[in-house]
């Protein structure tokens, strides 16, 4: 059964005999679609603003596929002006050595 909401034409099975194999699905609108999902429907703007150009170069600069696997790879992103942070071998050694005693 199709039934015309405000969503567009829906397609219903009446009950468990109902035969589906003659139904289908016509999308006589993309133009909605696509507009449906457009950022100027909720009123958002996709803008650079401030620093986030230079945040964007980075990030696209770093940026690598792999060829094997077919994923995208990045390094962590990091503070450009944040100091090293500091060593934690010795507490790590320490936790370890505590939990193979236990």
């Amino acid at each position: 059964m199709a039934e015309f909401t405000r969503f567009g034409w829906a397609l219903m099975a009446p009950g468990i005999e109902a035969d589906v194999s003659a139904g289908f699905l016509a999308v006589d609108a993309v133009s909605d679609y696509e507009n449906l999902c457009s950022l100027d429907v909720l009123g958002l703007a996709d803008s650079v603003a401030g620093d986030q150009l230079e945040v964007y170069k980075g990030f696209r600069k770093q940026l690598t596929r792999d060829p094997e696997k077919g994923w995208y790879e990045m390094g962590l992103p990091w503070k450009g002006d944040h100091p090293p942070l500091p060593t934690n071998k010795e507490g790590s050694l320490r936790r370890l050595h505590a939990q193979l005693s236990k």
